[in-house]
């Protein structure tokens, strides 16, 4: 994968030999950036960032992100998916115009599900910073007090590997899938009574877009980052460590069928007023325009 990206670049190099100003937008630089800093001349370069902030020390002392580092310290704009990780960056991109641009959902594909009842089902999606050591303590924790609730968890084979070692015992309620198609994964939200999402930290989080839009109510790890995403009305916020509370606040929700309708229309009105791709869309455009000018 690495080398395909660079092979990339390099196909990017003859159009930064045009000598009109134009916009290179890198929207996952942590990857994919490695040389075009050499080249950027008199054209503009935008980088959005999705790291936060503890994590990109991280990377900055682990190295092999030389690339991104330098890219950075010559960006003409940098954004952020969410507000909390703004000042982290600004020491590594001193020249750069800084924005909040929040990550988007695709909310004509993810949307609520009508024909398709919801099932006593706990549903946990992704991989990059989830806590399943948390999850597994709340699995085994809830399973006593609502018998008929099941679990699903959709993620990649190493993160399945890392939720089943936590479990420590199978359980028959818990189902793990991997390599779903999008149809398939819009199918296990429709289905699903609520997410939980324990997190180690977060940025933006497509767990979290793609939950708001199909209506989907939320028990996520309470960060700047989801609140800035989930806001006030769309879920329910809880500490990883506080496994009784993370059970207190699952067994709320799937006893309170109108406070999950009240928490899923919030979340769909959010996903649609605030994270819609038309809307993000807008947004970039604006940005362009502004720096070419």
């Amino acid at each position: 994968m690495d080398r395909w990206l660079k092979h990339g670049e390099y196909r990017l190099r003859r159009y930064l030999r045009s000598t009109t100003p134009r916009c290179v937008h890198y929207i996952y630089p942590e990857t994919s950036l490695h040389q075009s800093w050499r080249w950027k001349g008199h054209h503009k370069l935008v980088l959005t960032v999705h790291q936060p902030r503890e994590y990109l020390e991280r990377m900055r002392q682990q190295g092999g992100h030389e690339g991104f580092f330098l890219g950075l310290e010559v960006a003409d704009a940098l954004v952020a998916t969410e507000p909390e990780s703004l000042e982290a960056y600004r020491e590594y991109a001193p020249k750069a115009r800084l924005e909040v641009i929040p990550h988007g959902v695709d909310t004509e594909f993810f949307r609520p599900a009508p024909d398709c009842p919801r099932r006593p089902i706990i549903l946990t999606v992704g991989n990059w910073l989830r806590d399943y050591e948390c999850w597994a303590k709340m699995v085994w924790a809830l399973s006593a007090q609502l018998p008929v609730v099941e679990f699903e968890v959709i993620a990649n084979p190493d993160s399945l590997r890392q939720a089943r070692a936590a479990l420590r015992t199978p359980s028959s309620r818990v189902q793990f899938s991997t390599g779903l198609s999008d149809v398939e994964l819009r199918a296990a939200y429709a289905r699903a009574q609520l997410m939980f999402l324990p997190l180690k930290d977060s940025a933006a989080n497509n767990a979290i877009l793609e939950s708001l839009a199909m209506g989907l109510p939320l028990v996520v790890t309470d960060l700047p980052a989801t609140r800035f995403y989930v806001g006030a009305e769309a879920g329910c916020y809880v500490h990883n460590s506080d496994v009784e509370g993370c059970v207190t606040t699952v067994t709320r929700l799937a006893d309170d069928a109108t406070l999950r309708q009240r928490m899923a229309s919030a979340g769909r009105a959010r996903a649609v007023a605030e994270f819609s791709w038309p809307r993000i869309a807008d947004r970039y455009r604006g940005l362009y325009q502004s720096l070419l000018e």
